[in-house]
């Protein structure tokens, strides 16, 4: 047997002994599918950043941790998009992922809010590098602050991916049912947070249903 083959297969069985099949194979899944979307896609999403890069320290800010594609694609296959209707807004942006995801469906329009002014011009590019493989033409990234966000009023899916501590994630949520209550729409709020930590702030509101 090859040499470098025989070492392969043996580190393959250590790891299944040490951590499981299962974990082998989810390790496996989100290694074969992140490689499949940068590729396909032609983009860069995957390095975590950290608000240090920029020299921003606020607290209130998390740093950016991309969702794995594989999390992305279920999600999508779940809030069953319409065609030419929903309007898509994803709250931290950051190197533009979920957006250029968002936009292989057939939005109305995606728009992408990040306050990292670096993070946005990457956002920007991934975009632009994937816009022939793109279904939704109308994708924009909006470089501001998500609290000064004026949220239009035909937007209906609201993704964020854990970008916020609890003080400006609340000013946030308030101003997305604020402009849902001026503007009755069918809607859904998509919100990630790391395994293990709960369901947070947006758990605690009132006026919002957790329907997953």
């Amino acid at each position: 047997m090859n040499p470098l083959l025989a070492r392969k297969i043996g580190s393959l069985a250590i790891m299944f002994q040490r951590y499981g099949f299962l974990a082998v194979w989810e390790h496996a899944l989100y290694k074969i599918t992140e490689h499949y979307y940068e590729r396909t896609l032609g983009i860069s999403t995957s390095k975590v950043r950290y608000l240090s890069e920029f020299g921003i320290s606020d607290r209130r800010l998390r740093e950016y941790r991309p969702a794995p594609h594989f999390v992305i694609t279920q999600i999508f296959r779940q809030l069953k998009v319409r065609s030419g209707f929903d309007v898509f807004v994803d709250f931290g942006a950051g190197a533009g992922r979920v957006v250029v995801r968002a936009a292989t469906y057939a939005f109305k329009r995606v728009e992408g809010i990040e306050i990292v002014p670096e993070l946005a011009r990457i956002a920007a590019e991934n975009i632009e590098t994937a816009r022939d493989r793109l279904e939704c033409s109308d994708v924009v990234i909006r470089q501001c602050d998500a609290r000064r966000y004026s949220i239009p009023s035909d937007s209906t899916l609201f993704f964020l991916n854990n970008p916020f501590g609890s003080d400006v994630l609340h000013d946030v949520l308030d101003s997305v049912v604020s402009s849902i209550r001026a503007v009755p729409r069918s809607h859904k709020i998509v919100y990630l947070r790391p395994p293990g930590s709960g369901e947070g702030e947006i758990a605690e509101r009132g006026d919002l249903r957790k329907t997953r």
